[in-house]
């Protein structure tokens, strides 16, 4: 009886797979990111069929429902696509043919109750198709930044560039920004960076304020580390990039009098290492 239903399982499985040949969707119970055993079957299947001569790889995004609050459902959906990521590459996939590995946050649900959003708690693995046609790259109506005549060891503030408070995420209006700096690094294949992290707030020498996303005391070092992962994980190269925090070592202005003030000093730069 159980090997009959076990081949019934088998066969819905792979129905489903076969019927989703751009993507498939793994799904967590409440508040978990390990993979549940019926979603590791799933996650078997699509790997034996993975066909690199008709695709540039995949991405995967991972997603939670509304239960709990933003910040703790971005770490959680993050969570889920790395354990996904590296379920994957356990399987022999290599890292290049993964091309995305992001969590996106919540997904609001249509009716909100108690038991969330079942369909929203999971991980999207989506193929891209090689085309015959080139790709385009991603375009940006109005770039806040401007490399083109900057000096090697020059620095350029990031504007724009906002994170929560006492954390080293960035708010969601300041995504574009990133987007910005990461087209410019597509763009100029050369160009090598230091991402520099600066914090306000504290005296010189007292240290680089506390993170209580990672309850260490180098919040700068943090903020700066954060869009160095953004870039490594968008496709650029590690070897083009370095980051570093200067904590509260080098603000702008002193002392800080207004609100204004501090968010001059509380930034992130970056300095041209070659061009």
């Amino acid at each position: 009886m159980r090997t009959y239903l076990l081949i019934i399982f088998l066969i819905a499985i792979n129905t489903k797979i076969n019927s989703q040949t751009d993507s498939i969707s793994i799904f967590f119970a409440i508040n978990k990111h390990e993979i549940p055993y019926n979603e590791q079957i799933n996650l078997e299947k699509f790997i034996s069929e993975i066909d690199e001569t008709k695709y540039n790889g995949f991405i995967l995004l991972g997603y939670a429902d509304y239960l709990g609050n933003e910040d703790d459902n971005k770490i959680l959906s993050e969570k889920r696509v790395n354990k996904v990521y590296n379920f994957i590459l356990n399987r022999g996939i290599s890292k290049n043919f993964i091309l995305k590995n992001i969590g996106k946050g919540e997904l609001t649900g249509i009716s909100e109750n108690e038991i969330g959003n079942s369909k929203n708690r999971r991980v999207d693995i989506k193929y891209t198709k090689i085309e015959n046609t080139p790709i385009k790259k991603k375009t940006v109506k109005k770039l806040p930044l401007n490399f083109e005549n900057a000096e090697i060891g020059s620095t350029i503030a990031l504007k724009n560039l906002n994170f929560i408070g006492g954390s080293h995420r960035l708010i969601k209006t300041s995504m574009p920004t990133l987007d910005s700096l990461l087209l410019i690094m597509e763009n100029n294949e050369t160009l090598k960076i230091e991402i520099q992290g600066h914090i306000c707030c504290q005296d010189k020498g007292k240290g680089d304020g506390f993170d209580f996303d990672t309850q260490t005391n180098d919040l700068s070092v943090q903020r700066a580390k954060f869009i160095y992962d953004f870039l490594v994980e968008n496709g650029i190269a590690k070897d083009r990039l370095s980051y570093k925090g200067f904590g509260a070592n080098k603000r702008i202005i002193v002392p800080e009098i207004s609100e204004s003030d501090k968010t001059i000093n509380r930034r992130v730069e970056i300095k041209i290492i070659d061009k």
